[in-house]
């Protein structure tokens, strides 16, 4: 038994010898076919795209190890997934060989997929990389205009460090809101820690607000669903005035309701009454004293007794101011009032009165903590009698005004008018300055210069609808020095509201 045992390996050991020896004659006796394979070479690791904007991406440098001359017959796709960990749904952004397609994906990371087929073989490669797509409306200018008489949401957003025009920005961003009618204004704000508002207003929709990011639209984003008071549901406001992050008041005609967040009161009925409940008409101005807290005094003028009253924010009623000198003197009528924290005060509020007994002009200065008049002094500006639009700057108190198209810089301390443009025959739409919200302990350098800059807004009429008008923001130098333009901005139709949307 032990002797077959034996045999039997020497036989199997001679067989696997025999078949080594035949294994090594035979190399080099077949034919090896090599496969077509594809080089990914000259793309990046990383794209950035802004969301709308097209995503240009050649593969001059991709090549194939055959097909050297990339003649065959291949399927090429360009895919993305999120990166978020939640969406697992694959994006087909384009089917050609050169990515060159719109980003319509929501901001943040995505995987960004090349693939290709041989569509003879069968064979899939793939190649890939990062993608990060930004918003590209952002943070900028929001600029409400008049074309045609409808009106057009165009926005001057900031990309990279640089402002770029975007003409009508809802259609840019397929925004599901149409806007109709006649414009109102444009406004922004944080009124709620969870929701940036960018509010637009118009005889067709009513006051409304869009996604502060996507400009995303539905129904409840109306005002009227802010009230708790029965409200149309395109309500319309006639303005928003924001007092600070989480503080308005809706003008609406001759009414204003007033919402505080910190002090969880809502729009509900109208605050323009004495404290005896007695109702009157309030100016579409008002004086907003400091951004931040909630018992703050606002300054507003009862066009109905023609005297000034005040607002705490909180009661549902108004106050008469405690001052009845000079500038406080009931019976005149209100023509222009801001709180622009002139000499690093918050509390500064400027007022331009006019006397309807004399037709004199006036320009009173006072805090809004007691109503404490600084400066009161007649206006002796050259025709301010016939002043369009008025802006006080915050720096020097200078008061800007038109006549026409042509811009006057007027000293209140010295009593001096200077003429700083001549527009011609161009209509000059807005004198503004834009009032920016900087965190507490926190300035902005660059919202603290745009807050100097006077921007002045002109139309053409002799120019093509809708892309002819135009912003720009001027430097004020000190001792009525020429202005000097800084940024100029165009393609707009007849500007009738701007603001900014912040971050």
């Amino acid at each position: 038994m032990m002797i077959k045992n034996i045999k039997i390996q020497i036989i199997f050991l001679f067989g696997c010898l025999i078949l080594m020896n035949s294994c090594a004659e035979d190399e080099g006796n077949y034919d090896y076919i090599e496969i077509n394979e594809v080089v990914f070479e000259g793309l990046l690791e990383e794209y950035t795209a802004p969301r709308f904007d097209n995503l240009i991406i050649t593969t001059e440098d991709v090549k194939f190890t055959v097909d050297t001359e990339g003649s065959g017959d291949y399927e090429y796709s360009w895919e993305a997934v999120s990166e978020n960990g939640q969406d697992n749904e694959i994006y087909k952004l384009s089917a050609d060989k050169n990515m060159d397609a719109q980003i319509v994906l929501f901001p943040g990371e995505y995987t960004l997929y090349y693939l290709i087929k041989d569509l003879n073989t069968d064979v899939e490669w793939q190649h890939k990389t990062k993608l990060t797509v930004i918003n590209s409306i952002y943070e900028g200018w929001m600029v409400l205009n008049e074309v045609a008489g409808e009106s057009r949401l165009d926005m001057v957003s900031l990309l990279n460090g640089e402002y770029k025009e975007i003409h009508d920005v809802l259609g840019f961003s397929q925004s599901p809101l149409t806007l109709s009618g006649k414009p109102g204004f444009v406004q922004c704000y944080g009124y709620d820690p969870n929701f940036y508002g960018i509010y637009i207003s118009t005889e067709g929709n009513g006051t409304t607000k869009l996604d502060p990011d996507t400009f995303d639209w539905r129904i409840e984003n109306n005002l009227s669903y802010e009230f708790v008071s029965s409200q149309p549901e395109n309500f319309e406001a006639s303005d928003l005035l924001v007092k600070a992050d989480g503080m308005s008041l809706v003008m609406e005609n001759s009414n204003f309701y007033v919402y505080n967040r910190l002090y969880n009161i809502p729009y509900s009925v109208p605050q323009n009454v004495s404290q005896s409940g007695i109702p009157f008409d309030v100016s579409p101005h008002f004086g907003k004293g400091n951004d931040y807290g909630g018992f703050i005094k606002m300054a507003l003028y009862d066009e109905t007794n023609k005297k000034f009253v005040y607002h705490d924010g909180y009661f549902s009623y108004c106050h008469d101011v405690p001052n009845s000198s000079g500038m406080f003197t009931p019976g005149k009528d209100l023509l222009h009032m801001v709180s622009n924290g002139y000499n690093d005060n918050l509390m500064n509020t400027f007022a331009v009165l006019k006397d309807p007994v004399d037709g004199k002009s006036y320009i009173g200065l006072f805090d809004l903590n007691f109503f404490a008049q600084s400066h009161y002094s007649e206006i002796t500006a050259t025709d301010f009698d016939l002043a369009e639009n008025i802006a006080i700057d915050p720096t020097y108190a200078y008061i800007f005004y038109n006549v026409g198209g042509k811009v006057y810089e007027y000293d209140i301390f010295t009593g001096t008018t200077v003429e700083m443009l001549d527009k011609g025959d161009q209509e000059i739409t807005k004198l503004e300055y834009r009032k920016f919200f900087n965190s507490l302990g926190f300035e902005n350098e660059s919202y603290t210069k745009m807050g100097k800059q006077l921007i002045v807004c002109t139309y053409d009429d002799s120019g093509a609808e809708g892309s002819n008008g135009t912003m720009e923001l001027y430097n004020v130098p000190p001792v009525q020095g020429q202005i000097e333009l800084d940024t100029s901005y165009s393609g707009f139709g007849k500007i009738v509201s701007i603001a900014y949307r912040q971050r």
